[in-house]
């Protein structure tokens, strides 16, 4: 539904042209108090500020990774516009997130970086320096990498090829 409090004209002036790869925890530890639910409102709040001048990606893991590429962005595996259709579609791939299994930080972000490498060699960013990645999770990896390896290799990801800013949003303790 609509919040006339975001103003994607307003958040697309004070920013310009932006990439976004938005990762979202679908554990099963995200199934208690509403966790996935309040992440999925949150990453479709996001999604809502965006427009045809953006470019988005939406990832969500658990032990493993799901991405829209796989259901809805057929012989593509990088970032999209963000035209109507495109937020449309993030937001529907989002509507079938459901939370189960492991969590494994190494596998997101090594998909995230997967996904912006393949977006900058096929020109499906909007060429700003730099970007950002916004994480949602409730707890500490499971699987994978973790503490210092875990940001070193996020780290080494990162690089001079992109340096994004990465968010984290924490749901519960």
């Amino acid at each position: 539904s609509y919040d006339p409090r975001l103003r994607p004209w307003y958040s697309s002036a004070a920013t310009g042209p932006k990439d976004v790869v938005i990762v979202i925890d679908k554990s099963g530890s995200m199934q208690q108090n509403d966790r996935m639910d309040t992440a999925k409102a949150a990453a479709k709040a996001v999604i809502d500020t965006l427009n045809h001048a953006d470019f988005a990606y939406v990832i969500a893991f658990d032990s493993d990774v799901s991405t829209p590429g796989k259901h809805f962005m057929a012989g593509s595996t990088g970032m999209i516009r963000a035209t109507a259709t495109g937020r449309q579609n993030m937001k529907d791939f989002i509507d079938g997130i459901s939370a189960d299994k492991a969590t494994n930080y190494e596998a997101a972000f090594e998909k995230a970086f997967d996904v912006l490498k393949e977006s900058k060699g096929n020109g499906q960013m909007s060429g700003c320096h730099g970007g950002a990645i916004l994480f949602l999770s409730d707890g500490t990896p499971t699987k994978g990498a973790k503490g210092q390896e875990l940001a070193d290799k996020v780290k080494g990801w990162n690089g001079d090829d992109f340096a994004f800013t990465i968010f984290t949003y924490a749901f519960g303790d």
